[in-house]
């Protein structure tokens, strides 16, 4: 309940009750890796590259296949001019991806970025 009361503050732009609600999801469960990519991506947000990392990170200990924290990490690396750490985790979240609209984001973004060619 609190992670889907979370995400609707987060569409609704209201960040402080969102992460609040993610919070309390993780206190609920704390191994539910859901909150923790969003908090993640909240972090991101925000420019708090390194608790965006680590709450990405620890995504992936709940959930190894999760798409949005391997996502989250590459924008992180992206952002810190790694650019093969970013293309690698780019890869793994469009392998895990299920979305195809997701996956034509992260796509479009690569060429726009000229990281891919057309």
């Amino acid at each position: 309940m609190h992670f889907a009361l979370g995400g609707l503050y987060e569409t609704r732009g209201r960040l402080d009750l969102a992460q609040r609600e993610y919070d309390r999801a993780l206190i609920a469960d704390p191994n539910f890796g859901r909150p923790h990519s969003a908090i993640g991506w909240l972090a991101l947000g925000k420019q708090h590259m390194q608790d965006a990392y680590e709450a990405f990170n620890r995504a992936l200990k709940s959930n190894a296949e999760d798409p949005r924290a391997y996502h989250g990490i590459a924008e992180y690396y992206s952002q810190k001019g790694k650019r093969e750490s970013a293309l690698d985790n780019f890869a793994k979240a469009l392998k895990y991806y299920k979305d195809p609209e997701k996956k034509n984001g992260i796509l479009n973004q690569l060429v726009q970025e000229g990281q891919m060619a057309d």
